[in-house]
């Protein structure tokens, strides 16, 4: 990836997916995958998620979201490489 472009993300699973930047990596909005975590605030319930693509969706977003920013993934909580 390279700085300054944007990169298309195409959700064709059956959940909706988050890629929230986060000041620290924590938990995400998945309870059960949460286990030890301490939610990241940024992905309270009553957060408003931008970043968020829905089951059957698709979405564009800058390239340092992706690489320079802790995030963290609605059913999948980790670091996006």
């Amino acid at each position: 990836m390279r700085t300054g472009t944007t990169v298309r993300v195409a959700n064709e699973g059956g959940r909706a997916h988050t890629f929230t930047p986060v000041a620290v990596f924590g938990g995400g909005r998945v309870p059960p995958l949460n286990v030890g975590l301490i939610m990241a605030c940024e992905c309270a319930p009553s957060a408003v998620d931008p970043w968020l693509v829905l089951p059957g969706d698709a979405s564009t977003f800058p390239t340092w979201l992706l690489a320079t920013t802790p995030s963290t993934a609605a059913s999948i909580p980790g670091r996006v490489p």
